[in-house]
């Protein structure tokens, strides 16, 4: 899930799932002079059975023509903003992800100290 910082408040931005029952209560309409709504089908007000407002933003990838919906708790934002930062964050997962996977837990690297071995020896212990 990325998050989006403004005016000290962060804000979520999260695929949609499947068993989430959302009701759409306003559709925003979208700008098409701006040059961030490529691919945005879609940019509603949607409420959760518990009441909870949030924005759902549908877009669909115009080389793979993927479709994918978004839901984030920013208002205020063109919505082609939203799916950038959520597509480029998820770029960066999925390279953590590989290097994670290729690197494994063998890795060479730093050894952590172990915590039984004590470095510091106290003077009432010591003989001379």
């Amino acid at each position: 899930m990325a998050k989006i910082k403004t005016k000290r408040r962060r804000h979520l931005i999260s695929l949609t799932k499947e068993k989430m029952h959302l009701t759409v209560t306003r559709e925003n309409p979208i700008d098409r002079t701006d040059p961030n709504p490529v691919g945005i089908t879609a940019d509603e007000l949607v409420a959760t059975v518990e009441g909870i407002s949030l924005r759902r933003i549908r877009y669909t990838h115009p080389a793979t023509a993927d479709a994918d919906e978004f839901l984030t708790s920013e208002f205020t934002r063109p919505p082609g903003v939203i799916a950038f930062r959520y597509l480029r964050r998820w770029d960066l997962e999925k390279v953590f992800d590989e290097l994670k996977n290729k690197l494994g837990p063998s890795a060479p690297g730093p050894t952590p100290p172990s915590r039984n071995k004590c470095r510091h020896t106290s003077s009432a212990s010591r003989t001379t």
